[in-house]
């Protein structure tokens, strides 16, 4: 059975990955009705959809990292790397994000234009922390296997 702190840790992850896809889908609508696409903005539709197909392919990613359990202390060492390193480009992302709504110029932070970056910035601050806890649930040493044939 999983532990509690597990589901909550991959609780925040899928809040988090679902509020940056939110964000993201938003944006893409936004961008759609105001004529962004068209062919002399190519590469930046282009740069739309990967950035969004990435995000896809981390989710799938993190659902095969949850379903392993480690046994060996060696192999809860590697988990918990992987997950602080994830963890740690998600920290990236939200800067990213941060970045993008502070260089918005002339625009009220608080107004419909960038509710997409706020919406994907606290959705990849989320994950970080959801990634964060999932790395300290393989901090402790590996549990005790019990023989049962003994």
């Amino acid at each position: 059975m999983e532990s509690y702190e597990r589901r909550r840790a991959r609780w925040f992850v899928a809040s988090g990955f679902a509020l940056f896809a939110a964000g993201s889908l938003f944006m893409l609508v936004r961008l759609a009705r105001s004529g962004y696409f068209n062919p002399l903005a190519t590469w930046s539709s282009l740069e739309l959809v990967i950035s969004n197909l990435a995000t896809l392919v981390a989710i799938w990613a993190w659902w095969w990292l949850t379903k392993v359990d480690a046994a060996r202390d060696d192999q809860r060492s590697f988990l918990r790397r992987a997950f602080y390193a994830l963890a740690m480009q998600y920290l990236l992302f939200s800067v990213i994000d941060i970045g993008q709504l502070a260089q918005v110029p002339g625009v009220t932070r608080g107004t419909w234009n960038v509710a997409p970056l706020w919406i994907e910035g606290i959705g990849t601050i989320a994950t970080t922390v959801g990634f964060v806890m999932m790395a300290r649930e393989f901090s402790s040493p590996a549990p005790a296997v019990v023989d049962s044939e003994g």
